[in-house]
This record gives structure tokens, sequence and C-alpha cells, in this order.
């Protein structure tokens, strides 16, 4: 069954990985992994996860939601916010609270920020905070879903009636070159979203939304990734970034940001005209009114 469609839709076989069987939903184009069963554990102790226990950098879109005003809105809930660093950057624009089904992340927000975190998911918080929020962001979460409509229906019960969601997913058909095989599938993203299987997700869970990208990432995202493969410390996570005093990798990869901002500049009216050409989309979406 897909589990965007949650109907018996035509699905055909895409690929095999580890213990997992990869389909595509005909009815929506959703890429969905079978079986799909998310483990805490898992992500509380793979490496990828745990360095995350860092003052890490904000990413894109972090720095584009904060650049952007949503007059009236007031309460801010983070799903996923892992040690809610970015919550952090928040606080005193919005009253900001975040959840995360890694407990060792959501102690270390605790006790670094003194934020007000939660290790749940959206299923359970909503059960005690029905229509308490203004905006809920949700990123690079979605993918990692073994039950994504539920999962969606939990965030739309903490929005109030006029409440915005905005959120980023990797967008198939970029990631699926440009990221690392095993981050993009199975046990870490079950789901592989591009732009028409998430409009339509969207759209069936009660949301309108806008769809974008953001290509100076891809431009970012490659010459990182190149970093990584030369650097031997960086093989066995691609995004191990030393954030703390000196690191050879840190440098260099401010200095990528820096060196490919002028050809992402010139490059960025061709892509303007694929506004979902880029590796992660980035959504707003609002509930439709009834």
């Amino acid at each position: 069954m897909c589990p965007s469609c949650e109907l018996e839709a035509p699905c055909v076989f895409v690929e095999r990985w580890m213990d997992f069987t990869l389909f595509k939903c005909v009815r929506c184009d959703l890429v969905f992994s079978s079986p799909s069963v998310i483990d805490p554990v898992f992500y509380e102790s793979h490496p990828d996860y745990a360095q995350l226990e860092r003052d890490v950098p904000l990413a894109w879109y972090h720095k584009v939601f904060c650049g952007k005003r949503f007059n009236g809105k007031k309460t801010l809930l983070d799903v996923g916010c892992a040690t809610g660093n970015f919550l952090n950057k928040c606080r005193g624009r919005y009253s900001v609270e975040g959840m995360d089904f890694n407990r060792s992340l959501i102690e270390y927000g605790k006790r670094e920020y003194g934020l007000m975190l939660s290790a749940a998911s959206p299923q359970e918080y909503c059960l005690k905070k029905r229509g308490c929020f203004d905006i809920i962001t949700c990123f690079e979460t979605l993918e990692h879903q073994s039950d994504p409509a539920g999962f969606l229906r939990g965030i739309s019960l903490m929005l109030e009636r006029d409440g915005v969601l905005v959120l980023t997913v990797p967008n198939r058909p970029i990631s699926s070159r440009l990221l690392p095989k095993e981050m993009d599938s199975p046990p870490h993203h079950f789901l592989r979203w591009n732009a028409r299987s998430l409009r339509q997700f969207l759209r069936r869970n009660g949301f309108s939304a806008k769809i974008q990208t953001h290509h100076f990432g891809n431009w970012v995202f490659t010459f990182e990734r190149i970093v990584a493969l030369a650097l031997p410390s960086a093989r066995n996570s691609y995004r191990s970034v030393d954030v703390r005093g000196f690191s050879l990798k840190r440098l260099i990869l401010r200095a990528c940001r820096r060196l490919f901002i002028v050809p992402a500049l010139l490059t960025y009216p061709i892509f303007w005209l694929f506004p979902t050409g880029g590796i992660q989309l980035f959504v707003i979406a609002r509930r439709v009114k009834e």
C-alpha cells in the first residue's frame, strides 16, 4: 500500500537495498520502502546523527525561513528539531518549541540552550497541543517517516486555523544523483519525494502549497561531497564538520561556498525557469479553509 495515497494503488518495482524493497506508486509518483519501521535507537547511535550534538551551522533553508516575515504569527514548533540550534536563533521573534525522537539530541538542546524540547512524534504531541502553533517547520524530516499521512495529520492538528507549514525534503530527480546512496535509502530515507508527489500529498491532506527550490544549494552540496571524498577523516560521514576550533575541512568548505557564489549567481536566471530543479524542495503550505 502506498503510504501517501493510503490506497492499494498500482506500484512498480524500483530496486532492492539491503533488506528493503523500494517501489514507486503509479498514482502519486512517490518512491517508498517496504518494510519501513522507524527505530529511534538507530538515530541515537548512528554517527551521522549522533554528531549533530554540536553547534552546527544553519542550513540554507533555515536562513531562508529567518528572512521571511509571517505577519501576526507568534508561536513556532520545529518538528525534527535535533539540538534546537535553529529554534535558538528564532527566540525573541517567536515563542518556540521543538520535538524530535532522538532523546540524546533533545537533552543536549535543553542543557545548552534552555529550550522547551520534547522527545515525541506529531501523532503523540498533538494530543496535548491541538491548535497551539501559528507556524510549524519540518526541515529534512518527512523523508524519514514510515507513516507520512499520520505524521502530517498530527502536524495539521497542532496548527491553528490559519497556520503555516514550512518544510523541506530532498528532491528525488536531483538528490538521487548527488546524495550518497546509503544516505538516500532505508533505514535513513524511507520516502523519496518529487514536486508532483509532494504537492498531491499535501493537497490530499488539506494544504495548498507553494513549492520552490534553491539552486545555490546544488553548488555547495556538490563541492562538499568532493571535499568529503578527498579528506580521509570525512569518508565515514559526509556531514562530519568540526565546527569548534581549527578544522581544515571547515576552511575548505567555507572557501567553496564563497568561490562558487559567482557561478551560482550567473546560472540563477537560467534555473529560475525551473523552480523545482534543485537538490531540495522548499515548501510553504497553508491549510485550505473549509
